[in-house]
């Protein structure tokens, strides 16, 4: 997936920190936070002649005080740890909210002149006729954008319940219900199963003709045990509140904006009195406490995605003769390093992010598993058990032991679990152990079984979508440590020493974790590997689609780095429409 591009980009984070109370300076003093730092000056530009002529003007754009404040406390101290003064510092956090400001202007200009879509409503769409062949202007209903504002602006809203529930477990001894986080709109617990279907990959996205509205098993005190649903609405009156205080507070507010808080909280408090704090939830996004906390910046978050997407769709594709070139260098340059640095060699092949092309030694090999966890309480008790003091190593292995007969499976669908469709430890073993079996003799086939399995059971977040599987040394060199639990490791070497890939272990690794069905995947082998060798043995994408999605990435940057750069140079060397007013931020300068 492409990277962020951007150098300052907002995100949910931010949204959620609006929400949480971002800490800025001491001062509270609404005058000395509100001082102009920067301003950014109209810009108009026009597209087209005579009646299809378009004009565009941006917005007089402020950078304020408590913005560049925001900044120094999130960024300042990493940036002089690494060497910078703090007028570098600033300089560079100025040009940074400069920067961002520009690019959302310029992505205003492109949806102004029809260069790029931005989907909120009725609008007039070029769509292929089929029977034609053709493209034909129709006016369609596609809500894809504005519902993708809304989708963020809900996850900030229940990571910020998910932090306020967190605090009401803290005000109370006894225990509380468990409860799970809502996850973001299109995200689920668990990941789904990626297709290698490159059409479905590149597809668009399906047009979303109704207005965004969160699902209703996302509604806090709805489901669940009355417990539940008593700490759920607890949580949704102190997020009411959050928001008031936010707003009320807020000294960037304006007398319109006050205004409009009072009408935010009047449709607040009528929907409590006719139905209840729970039906307050759906209807949040649209109140002006949350447009003015969050909506600019899920808007604004939109728009960056969006313009990176429609710049980044310039870049050049990558030909045969390209990904031949880098495999050479990579391959060539790997070889020199790796047969004089053996440090290296280990620090790469153990480094998921890092392609390697040359392998100097057989030292290395790769296991996937399936982790079916123990419980909160489970885990409790084995904690208790090994801080007894009493106990030997092998009573707290056979009272971990004893406890895998305890845990409670749940099959995954859909990315969630499911409730309905307990099992057990053995079940799941067996299953996955005949399954495999009844693959055959295939490598591909036995992988991309157990790979389903893994989708379908495993709690490991680090083992979806890993495509060779986790790297195990088959013995450890002087001075090295365990990268995993002994217990895991251990039963890795014995699935090197005694096993061939494709073979499930023929008994479950227990860690403090709980169980590890494990899957012998691959060993490495000495030499270079070949350009259009598969990546695992599930063969799905060769080592020359891996090096071909690289070069595509470095030059969708370059498209977009030099887009950026064309456009920030124009308004700063071209229209000169920026400028700084040292004075408003000299006393910070005066920080250490």
């Amino acid at each position: 997936m492409l990277k962020k591009l951007l150098c300052l980009v907002l995100s949910l984070a931010m949204c959620v920190a609006v929400l949480s109370g971002c800490n800025l300076f001491v001062r509270d003093n609404e005058k000395y936070l509100t001082q102009v730092v920067a301003r950014i000056k109209p810009v108009t530009e026009t597209k087209g002649e005579g009646e299809n002529r378009i004009t565009f003007t941006t917005e007089d754009k402020k950078i304020y005080k408590y913005q560049l404040i925001d900044q120094l406390n999130a960024n300042a101290q990493s940036m002089m740890q690494e060497g910078m003064t703090i007028d570098k510092v600033i300089d560079e956090l100025l040009n940074q909210l400069f920067m961002r400001e520009l690019v959302l202007n310029d992505a205003d200009r492109l949806i102004a002149f029809g260069e790029m879509e931005w989907n909120g409503g009725e609008h007039v769409w070029n769509e292929l006729n089929p029977d034609t062949n053709a493209y034909e202007k129709k006016t369609v209903t596609d809500y894809t954008d504005t519902n993708r504002v809304k989708e963020l602006i809900y996850d900030a809203l229940d990571s910020t319940l998910s932090t306020i529930r967190d605090e009401i477990h803290g005000e109370y001894d006894e225990d509380l219900p468990e409860l799970t986080l809502a996850e973001e709109a299109d995200k689920t617990t668990y990941p789904l199963m990626p297709s290698d279907d490159a059409a479905d990959a590149d597809a668009p996205a399906e047009r979303q003709t109704e207005v965004f509205a969160p699902d209703r098993a996302r509604w806090p005190g709805v489901y669940g045990s009355e417990e539940q649903k008593s700490l759920e609405r607890e949580s949704m009156r102190r997020l009411v509140a959050m928001l008031k205080e936010r707003c009320t507070d807020n000294y960037t507010a304006s007398k319109s904006d006050k205004e409009k808080f009072k009408e935010a909280e009047k449709q607040i408090n009528d929907v409590i009195n006719a139905q209840g704090i729970e039906y307050v939830y759906p209807m949040l996004a649209d109140t002006y406490y949350v447009e003015f906390l969050l909506g600019k910046n899920a808007l604004q978050q939109v728009k960056f995605d969006k313009i990176q997407a429609h710049i980044t769709a310039r870049a050049d594709d990558v030909d045969d003769a390209e990904v031949l070139e880098s495999y050479n260098n990579l391959v060539n340059g790997q070889t020199q390093t790796f047969n004089i640095d053996t440090a290296a060699y280990a620090t790469a092949v153990k480094d998921s992010a890092t392609t390697v092309l040359y392998h100097p030694i057989k030292k290395y090999f790769y296991v996937k598993h399936v982790l079916l966890p123990f419980d909160d309480a489970q885990k409790a008790r084995l904690d208790a058990e090994k801080t007894k003091g009493t106990r030997t190593p092998e009573q707290i292995e056979d009272f971990r032991a004893a406890l895998v007969n305890e845990i409670v499976v749940y099959p995954h669908v859909n990315g969630e679990d499911d409730k309905t469709a307990p099992t057990t430890v053995d079940a799941v073993f067996a299953e996955i152990k005949n399954g495999v079996a009844a693959a055959g003799a295939s490598l591909k086939a036995a992988e991309r079984k157990f790979e389903e399995y893994i989708y379908k059971y495993n709690t490991d977040p680090g083992m979806f979508d890993s495509a060779k599987g986790y790297v195990v040394e088959d013995a450890l060199g002087e001075g090295e440590s365990e990268t995993y639990m002994v217990e895991f490791a251990e039963a890795a070497r014995d699935l090197n020493k005694n096993y061939r890939p494709g073979d499930v272990l023929p008994y479950g690794a227990v860690t403090d974790y709980g169980v590890h069905i494990m899957y012998f995947a691959s060993r490495v082998t000495p030499g270079k590997i070949a350009l259009y060798d598969y990546e695992s043995n599930a063969e799905h994408k060769t080592y020359g689609d891996i090096i071909r999605a690289n070069i595509k990435t470095k030059k969708e940057e370059t498209e977009f780095t030099t887009w950026r750069d064309t456009r920030i140079n124009y308004y700063t060397n071209v229209k000169k429409v920026y400028e700084t007013v040292p004075k408003a931020y000299k006393d910070l300068l005066k920080t250490s």
